[in-house]
């Protein structure tokens, strides 16, 4: 192959290459700018499981603003699960500042449902876990996409979207989030 054709071809290939990074950014963009704003409705029934016990959510953490990790029933349940000490500085926070409630909201499948329930009243939680009892969560929130990356958003009081992303596993964020919630 000559050499021109080969340097044309290899510009070529960047260029559709970045072409579609490019697009990739423009698309994550433009749901970011869908997402922040909307308001996310919480399930009607939502169970709360810590320390051993399981009650309905509080109806005041309706009404705070929070950090809601969503846990979809498309994802292994009991991975995450086990994952969610990755959490407990943001709990501490949490308590330290009151500026914030911590919400891990799982939906599991319904076959699996009455397994997690009795994993996490056995597992003794120190932090509350709440279960979407019906699964509604996705249903009720079609701003928030299939994405997993997009399953975390943090809220304001008025249960709209002010910041996108997990805090936890990324320390710009983590600084986004402080400064949002004015920590």
């Amino acid at each position: 192959m000559r050499p021109l054709l080969r340097i044309l071809l290899m510009t070529l290939l960047c260029t559709l290459i970045s072409g579609c990074n490019l697009s990739e950014k423009y698309a994550t963009r433009q749901l970011l700018k869908k997402m922040i704003g909307s308001t996310v409705v919480l399930p009607e029934k939502v169970t709360c499981i810590q320390g051993g016990d399981s009650f309905p959510m509080p109806e005041d953490l309706r009404a705070m603003p929070k950090l809601i990790v969503f846990v979809d029933s498309t994802e292994c349940s009991k991975c995450r699960i086990d994952k969610l000490i990755h959490y407990s500085e943001l709990f501490t926070l949490s308590e330290e500042t009151d500026a914030f409630k911590v919400m891990i909201l799982l939906s599991t499948p319904k076959s699996e449902y009455r397994e997690i329930y009795e994993h996490l009243l056995y597992s003794e939680s120190r932090y509350p876990i709440y279960m979407d009892d019906d699964n509604a969560f996705r249903r009720i929130n079609p701003s928030i996409p299939d994405k997993l990356t997009f399953h975390t958003v943090t809220v304001n009081e008025n249960n709209e979207i002010i910041l996108v992303g997990d805090p936890v596993y990324n320390e710009k964020l983590m600084d986004l989030f402080n400064k949002t919630l004015g920590i």
